[in-house]
């Protein structure tokens, strides 16, 4: 045992290592202290990963707010005293700069113990646990057992709350028996992060003046996240500093934390006001809305009004309301009332604390990005129904000068593009190219984004189908490769669109084809046409095969694929009999490749 840190003095103290020293007040100590009480290196482990755990946990994890309070007695005098005191830090607990959430838990009976089963509370996470009563190293009247004893049940990984124990002797671990505090500190994956508790003799009115000075701090929005030791210390100088007599030093000395002293408990220097998942529900009466918004505050609470606004979208119509209620100490539910003047499906979208207003300026929060809830409903039903979140991804669709062209096909110098995004989303409807990019490259060269300067759109229809006329610049020759990506309004992020493209300057007519050959009902002549500008006039000419013309086929022409139908009709519209017919070709002396060819047969089969 001589690798233990022995105690300072007797009744045990680790408070009287640093008393007085480095101008500290006497009677408070110089350094916050802690101690854990270790006999074996598997100790030191489990409470390392208490802590690796404890520390590694969010601010705003919705239990440490939670505080429970118990409260002992051996008779009916003290039952009813003890609770008195222990509602009393309760209050501070609920109106300070905490905002606490306390469920008090008394002893009913004056027998010497009472069981009572606190795994349920725990299991779902406390941030503190306080007791005042009776107790021994290894009792207390309100008797809550060992965290080690599986019959008990705890099971808190990762949610463990600071025991702050008002009674005699539980904080005895220099005497060498294991005790309450010890266990719950030092069982692995379950039990306390930190205990406060007496090593030797406590009395009432002495407890009581320290255990309000502790829940006084608790209510200070500077002093409230600071480190446990910090908090223990600054609750011993001023205690003393009124109180100064005896009983109040050997209580402040006595009042030994096991644990590290640099943990926050609460470490939440201002206001994070959030809507719970499932936290708005909307329901209808009669001509007006009910809107139902949870709201809590995992962060300090800070008197004030907070703004709530809440924004309507119908279709094309959005409408904006703000109000201002009280802040939110913990947790509240707010009901709101609007009329039911809107179409169907509806969104809405509530905000706590929004930071844009001109009017009621946001308070101080520490995060804003658990703010907003959101739900679409159908109003059109007396009890409306909420529909499932969006999740579909838009659709993008891209015409160049007029046609889907296939990848690798040949464009005018300066297409057309005409770009369509559907949605199936019919209340959130997209409005301008907001989250809709382009994006063009060369052959070798990087993407660039285009810029809509120019470009014409129509606002989303009652479909939510976006439509977007852009003119691309005059391209020179090259392959060129073009890519679209768009997000709608919930961030559904559409599949992107990726075509090549190529650009010849040079005027030509190419790759002239027929299909299908034979036919029955429909066959198609296909040719591809480069340069700037398309000619003025070709046609298609079809004669039976005594050279007489029976068909004649002139329709608008572009740079690039051409497609032009035939259904084996004459110009009068009669169907002609089956057989084999001639084509020809007619380009008005546009430039044509040699392998190209403008004449050929086809067959007509009914």
């Amino acid at each position: 045992l001589l690798d233990l840190v022995p105690t300072a003095g007797y009744p045990g103290s680790d408070a009287l290592f640093t008393v007085g020293l480095n101008g500290a007040p006497a009677d408070v100590p110089a350094l916050p202290t802690g101690r854990i009480n270790a006999s074996t290196p598997q100790d030191i482990l489990a409470y390392l990963d208490k802590v690796k755990t404890f520390e590694a946990l969010p601010p705003d994890a919705d239990w440490r707010k939670n505080i429970l309070h118990l409260s002992g007695g051996r008779s009916a005098s003290e039952l009813v005293l003890f609770k008195s005191l222990v509602e009393s830090y309760g209050r501070r607990a609920r109106t300070g700069s905490l905002g606490g959430a306390v469920t008090m838990i008394p002893k009913k009976t004056d027998a010497p113990t009472e069981t009572i089963d606190l795994s349920g509370p725990v299991n779902a996470g406390v941030g503190l646990l306080t007791f005042f009563g009776h107790s021994s190293l290894a009792t207390t009247d309100l008797d809550f057992g060992l965290a080690s004893d599986d019959t008990r049940n705890y099971r808190n990984r990762g949610r463990y709350p600071l025991l702050f124990m008002n009674g005699c002797a539980l904080g005895n671990f220099f005497f060498g028996a294991q005790t309450i505090g010890t266990d719950w500190l030092l069982t692995p994956n379950r039990g306390a992060i930190a205990v406060l508790a007496h090593s030797h003799l406590g009395t009432l009115d002495a407890l009581d003046r320290y255990a309000t000075q502790f829940y006084t701090l608790l209510g200070d929005s500077l002093l409230l996240n600071q480190p446990i030791g910090v908090i223990q210390q600054e609750t011993i100088r001023r205690v003393l500093s009124q109180n100064p007599g005896p009983a109040d030093v050997a209580n402040a000395h006595q009042l030994v934390l096991q644990g590290d002293p640099a943990l926050r408990i609460f470490p939440f220097s201002q206001p994070d006001y959030a809507i719970p998942p499932g936290g708005l529900t909307i329901t209808k009466r009669g001509d007006s809305v009910q809107i139902r918004i949870v709201r809590v505050n995992y962060g300090q609470f800070r008197a004030g009004t907070l703004p709530v606004r809440i924004r309507r979208t119908s279709s094309r119509v959005t409408e904006t309301f703000v109000f201002a209620t009280k802040a939110t100490v913990f947790r509240d539910t707010l009901t709101i009332s609007l009329p039911n003047g809107a179409g169907s499906p509806a969104e809405f979208v509530v905000t706590l604390n929004p930071d844009d207003l001109a009017t009621n300026p946001p308070l101080p929060e520490a995060s804003r990005a658990n703010n907003d809830s959101r739900l679409t409903v159908d109003l059109s039903t007396d009890q409306p129904t909420p529909l499932p979140p969006d999740r579909t991804a838009p659709l993008i669709e891209v015409a160049f000068d007029g046609i889907r062209i296939a990848d690798g096909a040949v464009v005018s110098p300066a297409p057309r593009l005409d770009v369509l995004v559907a949605d199936d989303n019919r209340v959130r409807l997209r409005q301008d190219t907001t989250n809709l990019d382009a994006y063009l490259a060369g052959e070798t060269g990087a993407f660039r984004r285009v810029a809509w300067r120019g470009a014409s759109y129509q606002p989303a229809d009652s479909q939510n189908v976006f439509r977007l006329r852009y003119a691309l610049a005059a391209l020179p020759d090259g392959r060129y490769r073009l890519r679209l990506t768009a997000r709608d309004a919930d961030d559904n992020a559409a599949t992107p669109y990726e075509i090549s493209f190529r650009v010849v300057r040079q005027p030509q007519l190419t790759d002239v084809r027929v299909y299908p050959n034979p036919f029955s009902t429909q066959t198609t002549f296909a040719f591809d046409l480069t340069g700037e500008q398309p000619p003025g006039n070709i046609s298609l000419i079809i004669n039976n095969l005594s050279g007489q013309p029976v068909r004649h086929l002139n329709n608008p022409i572009r740079i690039g694929r051409n497609e032009w139908a035939w259904d084996g009709r004459s110009d009068t519209g009669s169907l002609l009999p089956a057989g084999l017919y001639l084509y020809e070709l007619q380009t008005g002396g546009f430039p044509v490749n040699t392998s190209a060819p403008l004449r050929g047969r086809l067959v007509l089969a009914r």
